[in-house]
C-alpha cells in the first residue's frame, strides 16, 4: 500500500483530506481563543467566581487530554474515518448546547465535552493524513494541524472585531451568539467530511477489505489526476490487524529504555511547546485589555492577535519548506529556542511592578 502510496504522489486528494482532517484542529484553535475572550462576559453574566471561571477556560484541555489518550486505540479499533466525523459530532453539538448554558458548573461540564470531541478526531487525522501522504510529504500531518487551527484562532478575533475591535469592554459581549456562530465552520467541515473524507487505506488494508482499500487508492490517484497508477496489492492472510495490536503494551514499550531517552525529549518539548502557545491564547488577549485602559499603547488588540497568529501560520508554512531537509532534532530544537525567545519577550513586556502586584509571592520568579 505505501509503495502505491509513492507512485500517486502528493496531490489535491491529499490536501482536501488535510483540510477536512484537520476541521477539529481549526475549531480548536476558534474555540480556544473565543472562550478567552469571552471569559469575562461569561463571568458577568453567570458570576461564577474566578475559580469557576478558571475552570471552564481549563475544561477543554482536560477533555482534549483524555480524548487524546483513547483515540489511538479506538482509530484502530473503528478506523480513521468514523473518529474523525464522531469528534466532529461531538464538537458541534456539545458546543452548541454550552451557549444555552444558565451555570458556569453546566457550561464548564459543556467544555469539557467539547474537548473530548477534540481529542478523539486529532490522533486519527494525523496518522489519516501519514498514511494517505507519501513519505517526503508526511510533515504535511502536522504543518496542516498547526497552520488550521492559526486560521480557527483568526476566525476567534475576526468575530469579536467585528463587535468591539479595540476590546473596550469584553464583558459586554454576545457570549452565547459568538459560540453559535463559532459552530457554522465545524457544521460545513463535518458536513464536507462525511461525503468527501477518505478513509485510510492502509488500515482497510490491515483490516482485510482489500477491495475497499482498492477502491480508496483509487480515488485518490484519480482526484492526484494519475488514473493510470495500478492499485492491486498482494493480501497477506497472515496480516495481523491494526486493531489486534495491544495499545498498553506499545505504550509500555515507550516508557521503558532505549525509547524512554526518545520518547522524554520530545514530550518534554512538545509540554513546552504547548505551554507557550495554549497559555499565550489564554493570557494575551487579557493582558491587552488590561493594558489598554491603562493607556499603555494604542493599537487595537484585535490587529496585534491577527497579525500574531498570521505571522504564526506564515512561519509554519516557511518552516514546512525547509523542515523536512533540516532534520526532526534540528526543527525541535530550533521550536524549542524560538518558544522560549519568545515567552521570555512576552513576561519581559509585563513590567515588574505589576507583576509584583497581581503575584506578590513569584514577583522575583
Amino acid at each position: 500500500v505505501h509503495e502505491i502510496v509513492e507512485k500517486v504522489g502528493f496531490g489535491p486528494g491529499q490536501l482536501l483530506a488535510v483540510i477536512l482532517a484537520c476541521g477539529p484542529f481549526l475549531a480548536e484553535g476558534l474555540e480556544l481563543l473565543l472562550v478567552s475572550l469571552l471569559s469575562r462576559s461569561i463571568h458577568t453574566d453567570l458570576d461564577g467566581g474566578e475559580v469557576a471561571e478558571g475552570l471552564m477556560l481549563s475544561a477543554v484541555l482536560a477533555g482534549a487530554a483524555v480524548g487524546n489518550i483513547v483515540a489511538g486505540p479506538l482509530a484502530d479499533l473503528a478506523g480513521r474515518q468514523p473518529m474523525i466525523l464522531l469528534g466532529y459530532a461531538v464538537v458541534i453539538v456539545a458546543s452548541a448546547v454550552s451557549s444555552f448554558a444558565n451555570a458556569v458548573i453546566t457550561l464548564s461540564s459543556l467544555r469539557l465535552i467539547v474537548g473530548l470531541g477534540f481529542g478523539l478526531a486529532q490522533p486519527p487525522a494525523i496518522a489519516l493524513m501519514g498514511e494517505l501522504a507519501p513519505r517526503q510529504w508526511r510533515w504535511v500531518s502536522i504543518v496542516g494541524p498547526a497552520v488550521l487551527f492559526c486560521v480557527g484562532a483568526l476566525c476567534a478575533v475576526v468575530m469579536v472585531t467585528l463587535e468591539d475591535a479595540w476590546f473596550r469592554d469584553l464583558s459586554m459581549l454576545e457570549w452565547r451568539l459568538l459560540l453559535r456562530c463559532a459552530c457554522i465552520p465545524m457544521i460545513a467541515l463535518g458536513l464536507a467530511a462525511v461525503i468527501l473524507l477518505p478513509e485510510s487505506p492502509q488500515f482497510l488494508a490491515s483490516s482485510g477489505d482489500v477491495a475497499l482499500a482498492r477502491d480508496s487508492l483509487r480515488a485518490l490517484a484519480s482526484s492526484n489526476r494519475v488514473p493510470d497508477v495500478d492499485v492491486s496489492f498482494r493480501s497477506f492472510d497472515g496480516l495481523v490487524p491494526l486493531w489486534r495490536l495491544p495499545a498498553l503494551g506499545q505504550m509500555r514499550d515507550l516508557l521503558r529504555m532505549p525509547a524512554l531517552a526518545i520518547t522524554a525529549p520530545i514530550c518534554l518539548g512538545g509540554a513546552i511547546v504547548s505551554f507557550t502557545l495554549f497559555g499565550s491564547a489564554y493570557v494575551v488577549p487579557l493582558v491587552l485589555t488590561e493594558e489598554l485602559e491603562e493607556g499603555l499603547h494604542s493599537v487595537a488588540p484585535a490587529s496585534v492577535l491577527l497579525l500574531s497568529f498570521c505571522a504564526a501560520g506564515a512561519v509554519l508554512g516557511l518552516g514546512a519548506s525547509w523542515g523536512s531537509p533540516v532534520g526532526r532534532k534540528s526543527g525541535i530544537v530550533a521550536s524549542l529556542v524560538v518558544s522560549f525567545a519568545a515567552a521570555l519577550l512576552f513576561v519581559s513586556s509585563i513590567s515588574t511592578a505589576k507583576i509584583q502586584e497581581t503575584w506578590p509571592h513569584w514577583g522575583m520568579l
